[in-house]
């Protein structure tokens, strides 16, 4: 009775809600109409710049920060206002990103518009730009890929693309691998002469596996096709080799992956471990990436994640599993579903189903 009712459940489920929009700022004036060579009017637009609340367009904050540059830079208060909340993790930095990144399902884009404002604001400030603000460096190397190789660009323009490539390229692993991640997430071409720039060649020899994992997944997940000498360099012995946790972080997004990838690739990875990954958390993600996959799904892999899945003991982990298979897009083969230990679903306790 509880697996009949639970099936029900989940296949009705799925109802979206809405947030209303929050109201438009009204205090405008106050933040423009001082003079920005008054250290009390610049403390007060900082302190408001602060508050996490959304009372002005970004827009507007665009234009208060180009103000804060142009004529206020010299200010402590402004040089602290940009490397606390703008180069950090902050309210405020959050909301400017939100806006460049728009993210979907699987992939994402750079909001062009919100990326050319971002490039003539923070290049002014490339000195400054601690190498860690991936998100930062993610942008203004998007910039960069807009423009094509070859076309003619300003002297100081020229100057500020070579100084954000020659400090991308002299970043340790962490920070190199956090901004390959990144742009190939939310940047729709692969780019040669830009890749070639950074040196790209790094992310097959990245010394923690933690950063090669990121870094490996990523080439995967990238939504348009890549060079099949991408792939192919690849280190698959090292892919082979590593944990659980990062092995699976790698497996999600092959799995994920808008792009098909080469059947010759898939079959140097070791997919026969995915019916020994214990970790419940790596099971749920390879689950429900195979589930909704592009890619063309041998019998054998789902056979591998039913008993992954069936190895599961806690009843509620199994049954967040089979409500993902229930919602997932593809087509499983019945004599898989077969194969689910739905008993498991019996063990739940009724306020599950509230």
């Amino acid at each position: 009775m509880k697996l009949s009712f639970f099936l029900f459940f989940v296949l009705l489920s799925g109802s979206v809600f809405s947030t209303p929009a929050a109201p438009e700022s009204q205090y405008e004036r106050s933040l423009f109409c001082g003079s920005w060579e008054n250290k009390e009017h610049v403390k007060f637009v900082i302190e408001e710049l602060k508050l996490p609340v959304y009372r002005i367009s970004l827009d507007k904050i665009f234009a208060i920060l180009a103000m804060l540059t142009s004529k206020a830079k010299h200010m402590p208060e402004v040089q602290i206002f940009f490397h606390q909340y703008f180069f950090n993790d902050s309210f405020f930095s959050e909301r400017i990103f939100h806006e460049l990144f728009q993210s979907t399902y699987r992939s994402g884009s750079i909001c062009a518009p919100r990326r050319d404002q971002f490039f003539e604001l923070v290049t002014n400030w490339l000195d400054e730009i601690p190498d860690d603000s991936s998100s930062t460096w993610t942008v203004l190397l998007s910039k960069i890929e807009s423009v094509s190789f070859g076309t003619q660009v300003s002297l100081d323009r020229s100057k500020k693309f070579e100084g954000i490539i020659s400090r991308i390229k002299a970043m340790n692993d962490e920070n190199f691998s956090n901004i390959i991640e990144l742009y190939l997430k939310f940047c729709r071409t692969f780019n040669k002469e830009i890749f070639n720039s950074i040196g790209f060649e790094r992310v097959y020899s990245l010394k923690e596996d933690s950063d090669f994992s990121k870094a490996t997944a990523a080439i995967f997940l990238f939504g348009k096709k890549i060079p099949l000498e991408i792939f192919e360099n690849l280190d698959f012995e090292r892919i082979n080799k590593l944990d659980d946790q990062n092995f699976s972080k790698i497996l999600c997004q092959v799995f994920n992956s808008d792009q098909i990838v080469p059947s010759n690739i898939l079959e140097r990875l070791n997919l026969r471990r995915i019916s020994t990954l214990t970790e419940e958390s790596s099971v749920l993600d390879v689950s429900d990436a195979i589930f909704n996959s592009d890619q063309t799904i041998s019998l054998s892999v789902f056979e591998d994640i039913v008993k992954a899945v069936n190895a599961i003991k806690d009843p509620y982990s199994f049954a967040q599993i089979i409500c993902k298979l229930c919602n997932s897009w593809n087509a499983i083969p019945s004599s898989i579903l077969e194969n689910f230990n739905f008993n498991k679903i019996n063990n739940l306790k009724n306020d599950f189903f509230l």
